[in-house]
């Protein structure tokens, strides 16, 4: 079993034996499964390979794009778009998930503030960074993510930027004592 799941399951089998296939249909759209086939010409593909891929809204649609559950084909119908060269043996891989694949919703700066502020207090400059206030510390990171990191990332503000570095325990242990919060 997990052979074959190394080697990937025939999508057919996939839909047959694991999930519904509207639901299969839909990750595929989405590009939530990694998948492989052999194009007409005889070479190998993957859904993570770089190369071209059946457009967004190929997949969903059973009555254009019908699967022969016994070869593994997947053949568009070439009267209505999008249109896509037909696919041989299809082998999804469950377990791996696409590197296309992103998690919905805005990306957070959260991992690059934490390791920015570690490299920031590991530094050379860490005496001068001792001497300044804490916030004006969160103010530069704050500054620092809203040039450097993805311009679609939302925006953090000192505060919660200083709320994630405190709950991170990596940066708590070299966190200068007189940034420490007292407690009353």
């Amino acid at each position: 079993m997990a052979k074959a799941a190394a080697e990937g399951i025939p999508l057919g089998d996939y839909i047959k034996f694991h999930a519904p296939e509207p639901f299969v249909r839909g990750q595929l759209d989405r590009g939530e499964l990694r998948y492989a086939w052999t194009e007409i010409n005889g070479n190998k593909r993957a859904s993570d390979d770089g190369g071209p891929l059946p457009a967004r809204g190929w997949w969903p649609r059973p009555i254009f794009t019908p699967i022969d559950r016994e070869t593994s084909e997947v053949r568009g119908n070439a009267q209505f778009a999008p249109f896509f060269p037909p696919m041989f043996f299809v082998r999804v891989y469950p377990n791996h998930a696409s590197r296309k694949a992103r998690p919905r919703g805005r990306p957070s700066g959260a991992p690059s503030v934490l390791a920015e502020a570690l490299a920031r207090l590991q530094g050379k400059d860490r005496a001068n960074i001792e001497r300044r206030r804490l916030g004006h510390f969160l103010e530069e990171l704050s500054i620092w993510l809203a040039k450097e990191d993805d311009p679609n990332a939302r925006p953090m503000k000192p505060k919660t930027i200083g709320d994630h570095l405190r709950k991170d325990e990596e940066i708590q242990a070299i966190w200068p004592k007189t940034w420490r919060r007292r407690r009353r």
